[in-house]
């Protein structure tokens, strides 16, 4: 099954990379079309999404131009979600989109508890640290 997930990211990186389609128009159609299913079941399904928007941001940063959207779907899908990776795949992409716009993000983490806001803190400020680590090298 890995094999058939790997292939479709390839895919889709490929798509995003070509400039009749690009990352924009992927990244909007990551978004869409998820079952309520797929949502409530184990979160696999979100997980992988979220996983690959994060690839498809750290790639092509600002070309995605949907930083406040991709924020809804994760607040929406991701935010409270039952299941802990998806919570984690949800902070993982949020502090990536963060390295994108910068501050701008705080104005879009309502519906995060006092708890969650300082873990994400601590994973932006950790996000910042790799980037002048890889920077730097």
């Amino acid at each position: 099954k890995q094999k058939v997930v790997d292939g479709a990211e390839i895919a889709l990186m490929s798509m995003a990379l070509s400039s009749n389609i690009g990352a924009n128009y992927i990244c909007s159609q990551v978004m869409k079309c998820l079952r309520v299913r797929d949502i409530k079941s184990g979160g696999r399904a979100v997980c992988a999404r979220f996983t690959f928007l994060r690839k498809l941001a750290e790639e092509f940063g600002e070309e995605c131009g949907q930083g406040g959207k991709i924020m809804d779907f994760v607040r929406e899908k991701g935010f409270s979600h039952k299941d802990s990776e998806v919570r984690d795949a949800a902070k993982e992409l949020t502090a990536s989109i963060y390295m994108i716009i910068g501050d701008v993000i705080f104005g879009m983490l309502d519906g995060l508890t006092e708890r969650q806001l300082r873990e994400y803190k601590v994973a932006f400020d950790h996000a910042a640290k790799n980037k002048a680590q890889q920077e730097y090298k």
